[in-house]
């Protein structure tokens, strides 16, 4: 993921020390059509390695459905979306974006 060097690709030229204009912009046009799988987590069970184990064909794992999904690439939350469905699909709308700084803080906070 781009996470650790966001900093340097969004920062005026030269001020990484780096003094061809042409190559960075180039760089940023590659980045920016670079695929990633975005990845929304609908829900999480806890079980124990026995229950998986005695799983079978037509049991049911109850579930709790959020209201708004964290959506991540590469395992960094990048939006809040919520979902339901647009013309027939299945779909997710955006309802924030994740401010990566503010996330880490609290990231940071949390562990305290």
């Amino acid at each position: 993921m781009i996470e650790p060097i966001r900093d340097v690709l969004s920062s005026p030229i030269g001020v990484y020390g780096s003094n061809d204009a042409q190559w960075e912009s180039r760089m940023a046009g590659e980045i920016r059509q670079t695929e990633v799988e975005l990845i929304a987590d609908f829900a999480d069970i806890d079980a124990t390695l026995g229950e998986v184990m005695a799983l079978e064909v037509g049991d049911v794992l109850p579930i709790d459905l959020p209201q708004v999904l964290d959506v991540r690439v590469d395992g960094v939350p990048v939006m809040a979306c919520e979902y339901g469905t647009r013309q027939g699909q299945r779909a997710l709308r955006v309802k924030h974006l994740i401010d990566h700084g503010t996330y880490s803080a609290m990231k940071d906070f949390d562990n305290e």
